[in-house]
């Protein structure tokens, strides 16, 4: 699959439908374009098509998921419904909302293992790789350990790290918040911002959206199975309650306090609007 350069599209998606078999549609005409490098949080009410946008970046529908699908959709140039799930995964990391389910191995260092064996990998290679992988993302003291005796941040990161082993260039999230305390959530996020700014791109379907939105680089809203929003934080966030998206509470606080355009989406920018509402007035 060819890889974009950083300015370029590593996703496009003009007028998407899909149906599961029997279903009607789920998405009615979604359009969005990320650029290699961001951080998109997708969001809308629940059930309302974020995971069936998801599947399909990842090649899982129609493979796995039978579907009809309208529309043109590229990942890393690539029409992911149309080229074996294998190819669609060296550039795709896909990790799913509960991490628990998506460990298979006796060990931490085995889940990563299989991953790349899996691929065919030399496993002197794999072995070595694996190794990396785990250091990289902080697990290498717990290589030994069963993965269910991890808390739930830890086995979030190790799906992460199962999920990019081959270094993928793109990865993608189903609502990872879920499971995890506030604890948990905000070093998931320190390490979203992390893989962004070492050159992953990055979406997130999320429905929480107070942790993660500051930083994010775009929020998408899907409403009526369409693209209804897809700006920038700031701008985005106040289109996004008319669609059933909850906005973070220093939004909402913001609101009530009359303060303007753009809106706080976060404790340091609601600081800073109050500020400014202060020397202005």
């Amino acid at each position: 699959m060819r890889q974009q350069g950083m300015a370029s599209a590593c996703v496009e998606v003009r007028g998407l439908w899909v149906a599961y078999r029997g279903s009607p549609w789920v998405l009615r005409g979604v359009d969005l374009e990320v650029r290699c490098g961001e951080l998109v949080v997708i969001a809308s009410r629940s059930g309302g098509g974020k995971t069936t946008l998801l599947r399909v970046l990842a090649g899982l529908i129609p493979w796995f998921y039978p579907a009809r699908l309208r529309g043109r959709v590229r990942v890393m140039g690539v029409d992911p419904t149309a080229v074996r799930p294998e190819e669609v995964a060296a550039v795709v990391g896909f990790v799913r909302q509960n991490p628990y389910t998506q460990l298979v191995a006796p060990t931490v260092f085995d889940e990563v293992l299989g991953v790349l064996l899996n691929t065919g990998m030399d496993p002197v290679d794999a072995r070595r790789r694996t190794r990396e992988v785990l250091e990289r993302f902080g697990l290498w003291r717990y290589r030994d350990y069963e993965p269910w005796r991890l808390s739930l941040g830890l086995q979030q990161r190790l799906v992460i790290a199962a999920a990019l082993a081959l270094d993928q260039p793109l990865l993608l999230l189903d609502e990872p918040t879920a499971y995890l305390d506030p604890e948990e959530v905000g070093e998931l996020v320190g390490l979203l911002s992390e893989l962004r700014r070492g050159g992953k791109t990055v979406i997130v379907a999320e429905q929480r959206l107070t942790d993660v939105l500051p930083v994010a680089t775009r929020l998408a809203v899907i409403s009526g199975g369409r693209t209804a929003v897809y700006s920038d934080p700031r701008s985005a966030i106040g289109e996004a309650e008319r669609y059933g998206v909850d906005a973070p509470p220093v939004t909402r606080m913001a609101k009530l306090l009359g303060l303007g355009s753009p809106l706080p989406i976060s404790v340091e920018d609601m600081v800073e609007a109050v500020r400014g509402a202060y020397r202005g007035a």
